[in-house]
């Protein structure tokens, strides 16, 4: 048998519960003494005080007022007919159209990209290629070769790829 509860009880058990909860709101609208409205963070201004920063892919940290935009890069790196290729993509906070190592560093430097492709090793030969772990500089950026008994080939080894960026919004 279902119980059935009157309108003051129902306001009664929804006040009891509400009480067990954190009614602290850290971000409010308050008045100045002049009547003027104000956004505050824990009791301070926002003008006078920074937001708390929230982590957004790693340890890249966003904060501010309006949008947020994001990316979608698909990248393609290329160099010469046969002898390298591969496609990985990612999501940034950062539009740029990638088209040279460098801006592929500017927008993903520290981070590791999944995608796949193929190196020509020894005339013919062709190892698998996995993740591009991309680091500061063009000398410490490396794909993974899956098949390599060292276990990647660095950037530089390329140094003549073309980068290709279909950079889309989110």
């Amino acid at each position: 048998m279902r119980r059935m509860y009157s309108e003051s009880q129902i306001h009664k058990i929804a006040a009891e519960e509400a009480g067990k909860l954190d009614k602290v709101i850290p971000t409010d609208i308050g008045a100045k003494s002049d009547g003027a409205l104000v956004l505050l963070h824990d009791g301070k201004e926002i003008d006078s005080t920074p937001l708390p920063l929230k982590q957004l892919f790693g340890k890249h940290t966003i904060t501010g007022e309006g949008n947020i935009d994001l990316y979608v890069h698909n990248i393609q790196i290329v160099y010469g007919t046969h002898e390298f290729s591969w496609i990985g993509s990612f999501v940034s906070s950062n539009g740029l159209k990638i088209d040279s190592i460098q801006d592929l560093l500017t927008v993903a430097a520290g981070r590791v990209i999944n995608g796949s492709g193929y190196v020509d090793i020894n005339g013919g030969a062709q190892g698998g290629v996995g993740a591009l772990v991309c680091g500061s500089t063009i000398t410490d950026t490396s794909f993974v070769l899956l098949t390599a008994v060292d276990g990647s080939m660095k950037m530089n080894d390329v140094g003549g790829c073309t980068i290709e960026d279909k950079v889309s919004t989110i």
